[in-house]
């Protein structure tokens, strides 16, 4: 069965499915045509993603991760040092502005977040409308 993406839209849909534990999702900025495929990886410990990029058509890299700063109430990115994507790198910039733009819910609308088709919890395909325009499916939706 083929995957069928979506645009992702509101804070709330966009944070669950990104922070649902094994999200795959494209950030376009519809003015440049620039586009960046990021993958959030629940980590071992409570609060941590491993985030990853796409440098290649079928090659992540991991760059850092995301944790949940419990004194600031918000999510941050923290750059790996041994990242072989540098902390100057586009791509790594970009996803540093993402988590803050997310947090305070100022993502402009010419940025696009785009999910694969796959539940962001357990990979699944999506099939129902409801699962599709959310990217988690029902069952994971509870769950997250």
């Amino acid at each position: 069965m083929k995957s069928i993406s979506s645009i992702l839209k509101g804070k709330s849909s966009i944070s669950e499915f990104v922070y649902a534990g094994n999200s795959l999702f494209t950030l376009l900025n519809t003015k440049t045509g620039s586009r960046f495929t990021y993958r959030f990886k629940k980590g071992r410990r409570d609060n941590v993603w491993c985030v990853s990029v796409l440098t290649s058509p079928a090659n992540f890299s991991y760059i850092g991760v995301s944790i949940f700063d419990e004194n600031k109430k918000e999510y941050v990115y923290i750059h790996a040092k041994k990242s072989k994507v540098t902390l100057k790198a586009q791509s790594a910039l970009t996803i540093n502005w993402f988590i803050s733009a997310l947090n305070h819910d100022s993502i402009p609308e010419n940025v696009e977040v785009w999910h694969n088709g796959r539940c962001g919890k357990c990979g699944r395909a999506l099939t129902v409308p409801e699962s599709i325009e959310v990217g988690l499916g029902p069952t994971c939706r509870g769950t997250v």
